[in-house]
Formats: structure tokens, sequence, C-alpha cells
């Protein structure tokens, strides 16, 4: 199955899921273990949950940049996650994002995240791909009709879009 498109806010079939997955870094990831959400391949380094079960705050890695030298860090979290709730965008996340209540920028590389209330489950919103903020129109605007969503031009995850013949083959090189 080819991918429907190579952006993570946007896309909705397995195969966009699986190239997406190695493009665009996620706040939190799953131990392939046990199932846990866990910090294994993510952007937070750590979490700290205060006694209301609803407020979550998390560190992310330092030193982490976008292929193209940009930092990787909070205000990309936000950005996307704006992206999805905003009327601009047409994404199936929308709802996924239904129990978040606010998100904060503590600063570069912290975030805060409120819940509406405390969930097992709700920590899944946060696996959804980040957006580089710097390359996108801050009202989002171009999200929908972007080259990037065929053509991503940076990465934060391990590999780098090479090139893409839809339907035949999608090549990927290792970013250093």
């Amino acid at each position: 199955n080819d991918p429907d498109i190579l952006n993570p806010i946007l896309s909705t079939n397995r195969s966009a899921a699986a190239v997406n997955a190695v493009l665009f870094p996620s706040l939190i990831g799953r131990s392939p273990y046990t199932g846990e959400f866990s910090t294994d391949n993510a952007l937070a380094e750590r979490w700290d949950v205060a006694p209301d079960g609803r407020t979550y705050t998390f560190y992310l890695h330092p030193n982490v940049v976008w292929s193209d030298g940009d930092p990787v860090d909070a205000a990309d979290f936000k950005f996307t996650y704006d992206a999805i709730a905003s009327d601009q965008v047409e994404s199936p996340y929308k709802a996924t994002l239904a129990n978040i209540e606010s998100i904060t920028v503590l600063d570069p590389l912290r975030v805060q995240v409120v819940f509406r209330e405390a969930r097992c489950d709700g920590l899944g919103a946060l696996r959804i791909g980040w957006l580089p903020s710097h390359l996108y129109d801050p009202a989002f605007e171009d999200i929908m009709t972007s080259s990037l969503n065929s053509n991503p031009a940076v990465s934060a995850g391990p590999f780098l879009l090479q090139s893409w013949a839809p339907g035949e083959a999608i090549t990927m090189r290792r970013n250093a």
C-alpha cells in the first residue's frame, strides 16, 4: 500500500505512518517489550505527573535539531497540536486530542500538557509526529497544500526522504 501523504498530522494509512515515524519525532514512545508509554524513540527524556493526575510536564532531550540545523523544541510540539485542532487543518486526529485541555510551552525544553480528566489512555494522544514549525505559516494556512506533504524537506528522525515515486518506491537515507 502506498502512503497517502507524508505529513504525520494528515496521514491516514499504515504505510504513511511507517514512513512518518522515521521522519518526524514524537513526544513519547511505547516500549516494544511491554507496550507501556515510555521515552523509547521519543523526544521526552522524562516527565512528571502532578498529584491531580491531569497535569504532565515533559522534559525534552537537549541538542536535538531538524536536519536543516533548526532546533527541535517545545514550540514545534505546541505548533503541531495547535495545527491539528485548528479549523484550517483537516486532520483525522482532532478527536484524539479531545481530552487535552491545554498545552503550555514553559521553555524550549519543557512543555506542560493538561488533560480534561485523568485517564489511563491519555498519553496515547501524545504519540503524533511533530511538524517543523519553522517551515510552515504560523496560522496553519499552508499545511493542507504544502509541497512538504509529498516531499518533506527536513527530518528529526533517523532517516531523511531521498525520493518518493508513488506506486513504486520510497527511498530513505540515514540522517547524520
